[in-house]
């Protein structure tokens, strides 16, 4: 039986949850923007350099809530119409 790891996030009533293949932990962090070398990517906020030198991409949970939101809306007004 293989183990799923899932981590949520959001704010009281809007929350989400995400599949993970594992959790590394907790920092903090800086986070640089990578508007200027790429082009804006949806649900993603930008990069950090970790301390052990790795790029770390961190994601825009807001815009992957606002996108599950628009998402569910669509499949709700389709329902309807059927």
């Amino acid at each position: 039986l293989e183990e799923t790891v899932l981590v949520i996030f959001g704010e009281p009533g809007r929350e989400i949850g995400l599949i993970v293949d594992h959790v590394v932990g907790e920092e903090d962090i800086v986070i640089k923007s990578i508007a200027e070398n790429y082009k804006n990517i949806h649900g993603i906020a930008g990069a950090s350099i970790l301390g052990d030198g790795r790029v770390s991409l961190i994601l825009d949970t807001v815009a992957l809530i606002g996108t599950v939101s628009k998402e569910e809306t669509n499949a709700t007004i389709q329902e309807n119409e059927s």
